[in-house]
């Protein structure tokens, strides 16, 4: 008697009969679709495997004859070469890496090569969720329902998308048992609960196989201990996570960020941190902004992880060049590390700073200004925790670093003199006190020009003499130091902040941008003072 079975080969279903139960010639059939299909599936398909219904290989004609037990019988080809090489390129340039390194990197466990090869797929992440709100509720809520289901021990899918109604078709063509996922939706033997949070619906499908049919899901997929097979166009917009237990058999049209669940952020980060190494900044960012997602899923918005998120954001954008993005990404870091300084959480301000050094001594080396302004930070924290000895010892570190890079007479070399001599007065050691105040003062009347209208004209109503005084500043300046100079930098700053209180706007963004300029010919393009001075620009057409 002839043996009927369905194929799902890619995008169709074909219809196969054989004689006999045998293996042999259920191969010769499929191999028989394969080489009647396009090119592109004929390339891939020199090794596959023949699996059943519930996701067992077939290896022999014992478990073919049970396999046709089950009625109807579906076969799904599984293609070695399609599994998991979209990413491969890039994480055998980081093991590369590693390999040609250091023996500290050499070092690095086998396992945690294993975990990086747990994400497996890779979709680009252009649309920012991290700013969606809704989307991080829905998210949120649906961590809760996998807890629940995995608690339960029950199987399915809980899928958050802006699109579920749409893909929802009439239960009629096939039994109850193998139905696809279209005429799941509308089913209450299938869907257990339906939540709407903003333009998004949270839904979780009970069943041990989902079959994907010709649908693109505009979301996510939360797969837990279930069999997802799929026919058709198939795509998820955005990730799919599942379970150990879960087994992934559907061929998406295109590349799906998937990540296994209980998501491992850090293990994530790790590896977008590794890839910005590489110069992969494309693929740097899109993980920095799941781990982002995820945080602002887990964690409240002000805590330092995120903050940490947000930095290394706008670190990647910064060396992919897109400075817009990377200032937007560092004020949200510097206002969190602010807020917890403000609120004398002095701990997690110390912990903050902490990341923040050592990203800067990765990136930039121990001698940058921006390496100084993080000493400095950490400073002023332990300063004002109490701890007087460590704000000296970061105060020397970054006094070390400035005196170097911008000269003995700089305003910033007198700042930090200052701050140690506040330092020692409170240690009561006040023949230190004094030395470093005078210091301080030296250099402070030297740029008389710069510091008492800088601190007291724009203070008062004379702007107008302000604005004559620092233009004779600039003139001055620029005839001693050159365009290309701090000192003239600070003249040009100081004429954009009193043109700006004069309300002459156009005259105020011409000195900011010439403010910047400088900092970037002379600190670079991307360094945290050109920066700064390109929030001062960005502020003034809000």
């Amino acid at each position: 008697m002839p043996y009927k079975a369905f194929v799902y080969l890619e995008k169709e279903v074909h219809k196969v009969t054989i004689s006999f139960l045998r293996l042999k010639k259920l191969k010769e059939k499929m191999i028989k679709i394969i080489n009647t299909t396009n090119n592109k599936t004929r390339n891939t398909a020199s090794h596959f495997k023949i699996v059943d219904n519930n996701g067992q290989d077939i290896t022999s004609n014992k478990q073919l004859r049970i396999a046709f037990k089950e009625k109807p019988v579906f076969f799904f080809y599984s293609f070695y070469s399609k599994f998991c090489f979209y990413f491969h390129s890039i994480q055998y340039q980081l093991i590369n890496k590693i390999d040609n390194d250091d023996d500290e990197k050499k070092c690095l466990k086998e396992e945690k090569k294993d975990e990086v090869y747990n994400i497996v797929k890779y979709k680009s992440l252009d649309i920012e969720l991290d700013k969606d709100h809704s989307w991080n509720k829905a998210n949120k809520k649906a961590h809760e329902m996998v807890n629940e289901m995995i608690n339960n021990k029950q199987q399915g899918i809980i899928v958050i998308a802006t699109n579920i109604e749409q893909l929802a078709k009439p239960n009629y063509q096939l039994s109850q048992k193998n139905i696809p996922f279209s005429m799941m939706i509308n089913s209450s033997q299938y869907m257990k609960k339906k939540l709407i949070i903003g333009s998004y619906s949270v839904s979780s499908f009970h069943s041990k196989k989902v079959i994907f049919d010709n649908i693109i899901i505009d979301g996510c997929v939360y797969a837990i201990d279930c069999i997802i097979d799929g026919f058709g166009n198939c795509h998820i917009t955005q990730q799919l996570i599942y379970t150990n237990k879960s087994v992934i058999r559907c061929q998406f049209y295109s590349h799906v960020f998937t990540c296994p669940w209980p998501i491992d952020i850090e293990n994530v980060m790790e590896l977008g941190e590794s890839l910005l190494e590489i110069s992969k900044c494309n693929e740097a960012i899109q993980l920095f902004r799941f781990v982002l997602c995820f945080r602002l899923q887990t964690l409240h918005d002000s805590h330092i992880d995120i903050a940490n998120s947000y930095s290394w954001l706008g670190g990647a954008y910064a060396d992919k060049g897109r400075y817009d993005k990377a200032i937007e990404y560092y004020e949200k870091d510097f206002k969190i590390r602010c807020a917890y300084r403000e609120k004398g959480e002095y701990d997690k301000a110390i912990e903050y700073n902490e990341k923040s050094l050592k990203i800067r001594l990765n990136k930039l080396g121990s001698d940058d200004p921006d390496v100084a302004t993080s000493y400095n930070n950490l400073g002023l924290v332990y300063y004002n925790k109490g701890k007087y000895d460590k704000a000296i010892e970061y105060n020397e570190k970054s006094l070390k670093i400035i005196l170097n890079k911008l000269g003995s007479d700089h305003l910033d070399v007198a700042n930090l003199y200052n701050n140690l001599g506040h330092i020692y007065k409170e240690k009561r050691e006040y023949d230190q006190s004094f030395e470093y105040y005078e210091k301080s003062l030296t250099i402070y009347l030297n740029k008389w020009e710069y510091v008492i209208w800088d601190l007291f004209m724009i203070r008062k109503e004379n702007t107008y003499k302000s604005i004559e005084c620092f233009k004779n500043a600039l003139k001055a300046s620029e005839g001693i130091f050159g365009n290309l100079d701090v000192r003239v930098e600070k003249c040009c700053q100081n004429l954009g902040f009193a043109f700006k209180k004069a309300g002459e706007k156009k005259m105020a963004k011409k000195y900011f941008e010439e403010s910047w300029r400088i900092c970037s010919a002379i600190f670079g393009e991307w360094s945290g003072r050109t920066l700064e001075r390109k929030i001062k620009i960005k502020n003034l057409g809000e």
